[in-house]
């Protein structure tokens, strides 16, 4: 059995309608001839009698409407697909996956709300890896977006840097520098430090400094989360670095106290990252000029309430990004 042609579908489906070869050929402006012969092989394909005619009545037979039935069958199919298509061509409509790195968590979801109030048809799937997770999921082109900090030279991705990201040195508020100024980075080769997990962008943010500074961090408490380490140093484990949005709420709250050290705090970036060749789609689009305006406005402001110290040294140690992207 031959594959029957659309149009030839289209002609029986025209003819099944009418009850006639005449105002099915009226209705796709075919002559009656062409549609009576288009008729006739499509009938000589299927091999079986499609129609019976008995004098001017026209009866479908029970293979005619299977045929039929198959037809309506890809004319949803094709109409759902065009639907589909219309979708990702919207701005304002459609879903965008965004994965991020466990300190994002902090402020993302507030740039989230933001965005849903002026855009409330694109919905957004939203969740967090560890940085080992994420760069997995780059690698298979899982997600539409990736927020992330560090961007290893090993991924072949595009990143437009996002916003700031202070990393700052904490203490309880009893600890022996809490209320000291201008502490020398060399005060702090004898104290006990709390670090992420090896593999973390906050850990080889951290251990770069000091390597850069020639100074050995005697002492360290290696904790698995940005939780696990507040837990730690307000417990009295030691001080340690983390990204400011990570500690905002209890510098506020006088949980912990921000260290005025030398050269800190460090300010690194936050990033929005893709696959370098990935397609952004419209919709994508429409959220990254979102991040890269007001999204910038609302994340900064995460940290209004919190106890900042400026940096006297704002330049950043991180190796250049590759493939970057215009912001």
């Amino acid at each position: 059995m031959k594959k029957p042609k659309f149009r030839q579908l289209q002609i029986f489906a025209a003819i099944s309608r009418h009850s006639s070869f005449t105002r099915a050929s009226e209705e796709l402006f075919l002559t009656q001839s062409s549609v009576s012969s288009q008729m006739k092989q499509l009938t000589d394909q299927i091999g079986f009698p499609l129609i019976e005619q008995i004098g001017k009545k026209i009866t479908i037979t029970d293979v005619g409407r299977k045929v039929l039935a198959l037809y309506a069958e890809y004319e949803n199919s094709w109409f759902k697909f065009t639907e589909e298509m219309s979708d990702l061509a919207d701005t304002d409509k459609g879903t965008i996956s965004v994965s991020c790195v466990n300190t994002c968590q902090y402020f993302f979801p507030r740039v989230l709300g933001s965005f849903y109030q002026q855009y409330p048809e694109i919905n957004i799937s939203f969740k967090v890896y560890n940085r080992q997770q994420i760069m997995k999921r780059i690698t298979d082109n899982i997600d539409d977006l990736y927020i992330m900090d560090y961007i290893s030279e090993e991924l072949d991705i595009k990143a437009v840097p996002f916003i700031d990201n202070p990393l700052v040195l904490i203490s309880r508020p009893d600890h022996k520098f809490a209320n000291q100024k201008n502490i020398p980075l060399v005060s702090l080769a004898d104290e006990m430090f709390v670090v992420r997990e090896p593999g973390s962008g906050t850990r080889r943010e951290v251990d770069l400094f000091f390597d850069v500074e020639d100074i050995t961090i005697k002492s360290k408490i290696e904790l698995g989360s940005n939780e696990a380490m507040k837990q730690g140093i307000m417990g009295g484990l030691g001080i340690g670095v983390i990204s400011l949005y990570a500690a905002a709420l209890e510098l506020k709250l006088g949980l912990l106290t921000n260290l005025d050290v030398e050269k800190f705090p460090l300010i690194r970036k936050w990033n929005i990252a893709y696959p370098n060749g990935k397609v952004i789609r419209p919709v994508v689009r429409t959220f990254l000029d979102f991040l890269k305006s007001e999204g910038r406005t609302i994340s900064i402001d995460v940290l209004d309430n919190a106890e900042i110290i400026q940096p006297k040294n704002n330049e950043s140690i991180s190796k250049p990004i590759k493939n970057p992207a215009p912001a």
